[in-house]
């Protein structure tokens, strides 16, 4: 499907399972936080996960951004 043949209809079941995604995966973040807490984890694996974790961030604070700027 092309970008000029969506349909509303897409659309909205495109956010829905990227809404349900986020969802799922804070939670799974939030229990993984307590988990963590105990340090018993390999180092790298530790670095890696932060690393990704950042460039998450920096993403959403980009999509973030721009629907600001969107709404303006």
């Amino acid at each position: 499907m092309t970008m000029s043949n969506r349909t509303r209809e897409d659309d909205q079941a495109f956010v829905a399972l990227v809404t349900n995604q986020v969802q799922r995966v804070t939670m799974e973040l939030n229990k993984l936080e307590r988990l963590l807490q105990a340090g018993m984890v390999d180092r790298a694996v530790l670095n890696e996960f932060r690393q990704a974790v950042d460039q998450i961030r920096k993403t959403t604070w980009n999509v973030e951004h721009s629907m600001s700027e969107a709404e303006k």
